[in-house]
């Protein structure tokens, strides 16, 4: 039972103590994921990069 807590510790540090990098870690699948959704062919690295962009604004 002790072990599961500390290894659950271990896990939830890097995430919880930063949080801008789990924003912006979820901004980024989610910007990848609408691109892949808005267009079927490969995204430009602009379009790509607005909606990184705009998907970073959503979640801040």
């Amino acid at each position: 039972m002790m072990e599961q807590k500390l290894k659950l510790e271990a896990f939830q540090v890097p995430f919880g103590r930063d949080r801008f990098t789990l924003e912006f870690g979820w901004a980024i699948l989610f910007g990848l994921w609408m691109s892949k959704k808005v267009s079927n062919s490969r995204p430009s690295l602009v379009k790509l990069s607005n909606v990184l962009l705009a998907s970073y604004q959503l979640f801040k």
